[in-house]
């Protein structure tokens, strides 16, 4: 269980009062007015790692560097998928032409990549590994899964609204008001940064000649910030 850290703001703004008959509605419309903000986030630990792989081929014949590419990614894709907890999807696919000094097409080059992510960082490290005998290896980057987030969200909501209503009873003291009733309220999530995708040589070679990567996981800041206005009760 990890432990909100608040960060706060507070915005006093009084509306003031017009002439206007006296009635419910208008009590309400020249009632002085409080605009809060209230914010919670924590560090919360990734706990997902995704991968993105590829390989190239070039040829003057393009169905020759379709095949390569295809049978590579396919073989990867078998070997991936035979992995329990690994999540294997296909990437970006490319074939474009290179052309030479007369302007016409001379060679094909063809790119694919594949997408591997896993919550077991070490299964994945060593799968990683192992694939790197035919594919590059182009960046990895890790998350926070979404269930995970919503966990947080939830509970940082909570905190964040407790917060709130904490703050709209120092302003209403502070002011002279005896109460306050809650005129708007707006939950949003703080948009989190973990550590960007990290670049990597696309380095491929003999199986044994390539050792896992080490990798870290470290952590993402979640937070949500809380707006609203309320109304104060001045008599």
């Amino acid at each position: 269980m990890f432990k909100p850290i608040p960060a706060l703001i507070a915005a006093l703004v009084l509306a003031l009062p017009i002439t206007s008959v006296s009635s419910a509605a208008a009590a309400d419309d020249t009632a002085p007015r409080v605009s809060l903000q209230a914010q919670s986030s924590v560090e919360v630990e990734n706990d997902t790692m995704r991968a993105l792989m590829s390989t190239e081929a070039e040829d003057a014949n393009p169905a020759k560097v379709a095949d390569h590419v295809n049978r590579v990614l396919g073989e990867a894709a078998k070997v991936a998928k035979a992995q329990p907890g690994v999540k294997v999807r296909t990437g970006s696919y490319q074939t474009f032409p290179i052309y030479d000094k007369t302007n016409r097409i001379a060679r094909w080059r063809a790119r694919g990549e594949l997408s591997l992510e896993s919550q077991d960082f070490k299964g994945l490290t060593a799968l990683v590994g192992k694939l790197q005998a035919t594919l590059g290896l182009n960046g990895v980057e890790f998350l926070v899964s979404e269930e995970a987030r919503r966990k947080a969200d939830d509970e940082l909501t909570t905190a964040a609204i407790g917060e709130f209503r904490r703050r709209a009873d120092i302003a209403a003291k502070a002011v002279g008001s005896k109460a306050w009733q809650l005129r708007e309220l707006v939950v949003n999530p703080e948009g989190g940064m973990g550590p960007s995708p990290r670049p990597a040589m696309l380095m491929r070679g003999a199986a044994a000649d390539v050792a896992p990567p080490t990798m870290e996981g470290g952590s993402t800041r979640v937070g949500v910030v809380v707006t609203g206005t309320i109304v104060l009760e001045m008599k």
